[in-house]
């Protein structure tokens, strides 16, 4: 699946754990949160599980400092924290749905790709 933004991805990623059942929460505002630096861009609840989601676009970018602290924090404390890319479209789907994705999939910004 191809995106043209970190939002979009966001936005298509949202879409589908919401039409799935799940309970999503995404600060859009960071400046203006109470809290440690570098919490994940998701929290999604559903399905008998919490996961904790930092989204980047790209593979040759990777989670640091503030973002690598929550991280190990969650993973150290039994945290279903990841880093979803584009990339993960098809496990990102599995994940959400419970069921491997066999058909074209519309991004709200209108980029569209088959997602086999």
């Amino acid at each position: 699946m191809k995106f043209r933004s970190e939002q979009a991805f966001l936005n298509a990623v949202v879409d589908l754990a919401r039409m799935s059942g799940w309970l999503v929460h995404h600060d859009r505002e960071k400046q203006n949160v109470q809290g440690h630096a570098g919490f994940p861009d998701l929290v999604l609840v559903g399905k008998g599980r919490v996961l904790f989601r930092e989204l980047k676009m790209s593979d040759k970018v990777r989670v640091q400092g503030a973002q690598s602290a929550w991280a190990g924090a969650l993973i150290n404390n039994h945290g279903d924290w990841e880093t979803w890319r584009p990339g993960d479209w098809n496990d990102i789907v599995e994940i959400l749905t419970g069921r491997r994705p066999v058909a074209e999939v519309v991004a709200r910004d209108g980029v569209s790709e088959y997602v086999r």
